[in-house]
């Protein structure tokens, strides 16, 4: 949980960052980039749009006219940089992929796409690629999974008579 301290701190740092020297301010979307962490912890720790804006306010922080900041600038502006901060992870994750699976041999690229992807199914319309979207994202975000190892798998076992059952009349 982000402390009082730790919010107070962004504060301070998006203010000294926001007055440039000279009497210039820094544009809505520059500061907002540079402390999106900021907005993540504060969301976090149960502040809305519009507490926000006042913390903000108090800090120096406000719109072009000197007015506090508006809910719907503010929100769009700070949406927009993580849309915009995602893509970049993506990007980065696709590049790694590509340079991994480019240079490794093919035991390497099973084992890297297996990791992620659970199954592919192919049909005459559609191809799908079936994962856990809490795997992708770490993944994306350069996680390890929860023992550091490639996922295993977990066999299917069926309730029919098969190579799978066991027979206990021997």
């Amino acid at each position: 949980m982000v402390s009082n301290k730790d919010l107070e701190a962004g504060q301070k740092a998006m203010a000294e960052d926001f007055h440039l020297p000279g009497g210039g301010r820094k544009k809505l979307s520059q500061l907002v980039a540079g402390h999106l962490h900021w907005f993540d912890a504060a969301e976090r720790r149960g502040m809305g749009w519009r507490d926000m804006i006042r913390a903000l306010t108090t800090a120096g922080v406000t719109g072009k006219t000197g007015k506090p900041l508006s809910v719907g600038t503010l929100s769009a502006t700070v949406w927009r940089k993580r849309a915009e901060a995602e893509a970049g992870k993506i990007d980065a994750f696709v590049r790694l992929m590509n340079a991994k699976l480019d240079a490794g041999d093919t035991n390497t690229c099973k084992g890297y796409i297996r990791s992620i992807i659970d199954a592919v199914e192919i049909d005459d319309q559609a191809i799908r690629i079936i994962g856990s979207k809490d795997i992708l994202q770490a993944a994306i975000a350069g996680k390890q999974t929860e023992n550091g190892n490639v996922r295993g798998f977990v066999r299917k076992w069926r309730a029919r008579r098969d190579s799978n059952s066991c027979s206990t009349n021997r």
